[in-house]
């Protein structure tokens, strides 16, 4: 298998002079199309063997600039159906096992036209593209009682979760369980939902690029219904959370439901439902936002001054597109950014959390993304992705916070980690794996801030779905398997 540079340089322009041959089919591609579909074929599990070398070539007529015009449209396609059986597997199986493992980087890959739109659709909503919706949708009303509907109706409930349509949700429950009155999934959801189905849509009013200024950490000026306040901006939250008292002196809008949620520790924790009708966050201004409220007593509220205790959840972040923070003290948004070039994404919905991929030791695994955890955790998973770094470590126990409280875990202490995320290095000291897993067995870990600020500045971009930690001068090379 060729090493595959996972760095800056492979993601640059495409260089219309300069084009490489592929042996076994004797014609000429461009070459930073060769270096985006190897990345590509290395996310479905293998590299296709015609590619074990490359010559480069200048372009020397118009015949062979015409030829690369029909390469390049051609040979993502062909790219992906090596790759598709190069493991022994055809297409149509290699995508259904995908998407039935939830794999939405390997599906999104490996997905061509003839996949099934249903695939297709719900890698548009775990990617959380505009279209999702109406795909969704599409695959309902063209046939209603399929299998294909029922797993289109749970998609969408993900996505209207995630975004804040609470209304939608709603609606989109109960025509779930018309069309599926059976469905345990279906009927369980309704249960875990139940306090969200009344809620209202969360509204986006206006949504002008800012910056705002911040004092150390992520916390941030918010104005919430004509009161200052300055919450902190949580991805692993998944929708936003304040304390009664702040509550109360916000003027929100009580509800009448209840329920619980997870934390980033074991426990659920128990909260109220309430509206801001107003929240203007620099440039942006909303209506309608959803906030769970919980005891004054509760981690993390106790240990904050009034004015402090609160977090701003996923729904209003993907309203605001793109993050980026900087040691600076500022921390800019911008709700539909322009790039150069495309952007290939690291980040997809997983189990209604972000999960970011990290490369270490060459393998690209899953943690969750939470600017809310100071610290990265490891979970046990990780032991299975790499015995070697874990069959050496020492027994520990470790202390693991959330807004359920504290709890102490039986760990081990592993070395110093090498990681690289969207290309760039950073360290991970001292870190400890649970012996538990406490949280999505999806996860290898919940990737926190001594990570993200380490370089000094990090970006989270919901627009393009990617993560980046600012470190120009630290690239990574290594072998994706």
């Amino acid at each position: 298998m060729p090493t595959i540079e996972y760095a800056n340089q492979w993601l640059g322009y495409p260089t219309p002079n300069i084009f490489i041959a592929s042996p076994s089919y004797h014609c000429l591609y461009p070459e930073s199309l060769i270096k985006v579909n190897l990345l590509i074929t290395a996310a479905c599990g293998t590299v296709a063997s015609n590619y074990h070398r490359v010559v480069i070539h200048p372009v020397s007529s118009w015949k062979d600039y015409l030829l690369w015009i029909f390469a390049a449209a051609a040979l993502p396609f062909v790219i992906a159906q090596q790759a598709l059986a190069a493991d022994g597997q055809n297409p149509k199986e290699k995508v259904s096992d995908l998407y039935a493992k939830q794999d939405w980087f390997g599906l999104r890959a490996c997905a061509t036209t003839s996949t099934p739109a249903l695939f297709r659709a719900a890698v548009s909503a775990a990617f959380l593209r505009p279209e999702a919706e109406r795909l969704l949708s599409e695959i309902i009303s063209s046939a209603p009682s399929s299998t294909e509907a029922r797993d289109a109706y749970r998609w969408l409930s993900h996505l209207f979760v995630e975004t804040g349509q609470y209304r939608k949700l709603g609606k989109n429950v109960q025509n779930h369980l018309r069309s599926f009155p059976q469905d345990e999934e279906a009927l369980a959801n309704q249960k875990a939902l139940e306090p969200l189905l009344d809620m209202p849509d969360q509204i986006t009013v206006t949504a002008e690029p800012s910056s705002v200024k911040h004092y150390g950490g992520l916390f941030i000026p918010v104005r919430i219904n004509g009161h200052e306040a300055h919450f902190f901006v949580d991805t692993g939250g998944g929708f936003s959370a304040t304390s009664e008292s702040e509550a109360t002196r916000l003027g929100l809008r009580f509800a009448r439901t209840s329920g619980s949620v997870n934390t980033s520790t074991s426990q659920k924790a128990g909260y109220r439902l309430a509206v801001a009708s107003e929240l203007i966050i620099g440039g942006f201004l909303l209506h309608d936002v959803t906030f769970a409220v919980f005891p004054d007593e509760r981690e993390p509220w106790r240990d904050l001054a009034p004015g402090r205790r609160g977090l701003i959840g996923l729904p209003v972040q993907l309203a605001l597109g793109q993050m980026r923070w900087s040691k600076d003290g500022t921390f800019s948004f911008v709700a539909n950014p322009r790039y150069s070039e495309p952007v290939e994404p690291n980040v997809a919905m997983v189990d209604d959390r972000p999960g970011v991929r990290v490369v270490i030791e060459g393998r690209e695994v899953l943690f969750s993304l939470d600017t809310g955890a100071v610290n990265t955790d490891i979970y046990t998973n990780f032991g299975q992705e790499f015995p070697k770094i874990v069959n050496k470590a020492k027994k520990t126990r470790t202390e693991v916070r959330g807004i359920g409280g504290a709890e102490t875990h039986e760990a081990v202490a592993l070395p110093d980690l090498r990681l690289f995320l969207g290309g760039t290095g950073a360290t991970l000291r001292s870190a400890s794996m649970l012996t538990s897993q406490i949280n999505s067995a999806r996860f290898v870990g919940n990737l926190g801030c001594d990570i993200l600020e380490q370089h000094g500045a990090f970006s989270v971009d919901f627009a393009s779905m990617r993560v980046e930690i600012n470190a120009p001068d630290v690239k990574h090379t290594g072998t994706l398997r």
